[in-house]
């Protein structure tokens, strides 16, 4: 409401616009974030943040195409931009891509080793690799970074049975 009450107010600010993409999609408001995010585009065509929100928005909905075309605009405006670089990394690995997967969120979490969902999509596509040691030490760094997210328990929980299968008959595990 607050939002809403700002962009009443100065409705050509496109950070208001981007917060109430954000809003919305953690509401779960997909068509509602989606149209924000796009007016923050129109907006502010030149900023790679409102590119890599939509861009992020489209992964969410799977779809990748549109997701890519954010994704490559908001690089062009900067490459090295931390959270687009994650969002190709998650682009690369939603569509099965894992070793560029891995390449662009050790990247985007290079530019910024504060991130820690760069973390977790890493530990993922590490374990999609089959490496589970790098997978459980970029779940540890996602936890050391945001003790309070509680997916990084949720993942823990998802890859355990997995672990456990893992071990060698006769042995118990640690």
């Amino acid at each position: 409401a607050d939002l809403e009450r700002a962009l009443e107010i100065t409705p050509g600010d496109p950070s208001l616009w981007n917060w109430v993409g954000l809003a919305k999609s953690e509401r779960g408001d997909n068509r509602g974030a989606e149209r924000a995010f796009q007016k923050a585009v129109e907006l502010d065509p030149a900023d790679p943040l409102y590119h890599a929100n939509l861009a992020y928005q489209y992964l969410d909905e799977m779809r990748l195409a549109e997701a890519k075309r954010e994704i490559d605009t908001a690089l062009a405006i900067d490459p090295s931009f931390d959270l687009v670089l994650v969002a190709r990394g998650r682009y690369h690995l939603q569509n099965g891509n894992l070793d560029k997967a891995i390449d662009d969120l050790l990247a985007g979490s290079t530019a910024n080793p504060a991130y820690s969902n760069a973390q977790l999509l890493l530990s993922a596509a590490h374990y999609e690799k089959g490496d589970r040691l790098p997978a459980a030490q970029a779940l540890d760094n996602a936890d050391r970074l945001d003790p309070n997210d509680p997916v990084v328990a949720t993942v823990r929980t998802a890859i355990a049975p997995a672990t456990v299968s893992g071990t060698r008959r006769g042995s118990s595990p640690r």
